[in-house]
């Protein structure tokens, strides 16, 4: 081998992964932006989770829902469930998720013993007698969606501060739903 076949070899064998690293070079800055919006990333061994939704449903809910606010989470079932936070974030957002349930459950009239619904079709009756409205409905999907992944993901992770706010959330949902539900009743 002469010396021009083997820099012809050697530039052949390094042309990829340069103009791979030029490229993250010149777009480092857009990478960086998009990072933030990216809700999970996996490549090998590194996994990234982004938990971008906890706060876009709490930036909803303190528009429609009128009590998710740390000073007013005073009742005892979100006492508990916030104490719950330090303990297990996890568990706090299923119990959350089941106060949530719960009173769904109360106000379309969900008779004990019989066949339970499923969250989507109480979701629906709520809608059809006008206990949720658009807004209100919007955020019951995303934390039954939230709740699903904490109970069937095995690599879920959610930080302490996520699962407080998920929580006084879910509660003020819950207390939404129930007042409404009560002033719909004759």
């Amino acid at each position: 081998m002469d010396l021009l076949t083997f820099n012809a070899e050697i530039i052949k064998s390094i042309a990829w992964p340069l103009m791979v690293l030029a490229l993250v070079c010149l777009l480092r800055k857009p990478i960086i932006e998009l990072i933030p919006l990216l809700r999970k990333l996996k490549w090998k061994e590194l996994e990234l989770e982004f938990k971008e939704k906890v706060t876009d449903v709490e930036a909803k809910a303190v528009e429609v829902l009128p009590d998710v606010k740390p000073e007013d989470a005073n009742d005892p079932e979100t006492r508990t469930n916030l104490d719950l936070v330090s303990i297990s974030p996890r568990a706090a957002i299923i119990e959350t998720w089941l106060s949530v349930e719960s009173a769904a459950r109360k106000a379309v009239g969900q008779i004990p013993g019989v066949r339970p619904l499923s969250a989507i079709h109480i979701q629906q009756q709520l809608r059809q007698s006008e206990i949720l409205d658009s807004d209100t409905d919007s955020i019951f999907s995303d934390l039954r969606e939230l709740r699903n992944r904490a109970a069937h993901h095995e690599d879920f992770k959610i930080t302490e501060e996520e699962a407080r706010r998920y929580t006084l959330v879910g509660m003020a949902l819950a207390r939404l739903i129930t007042v409404k539900s009560n002033e719909t009743q004759p």
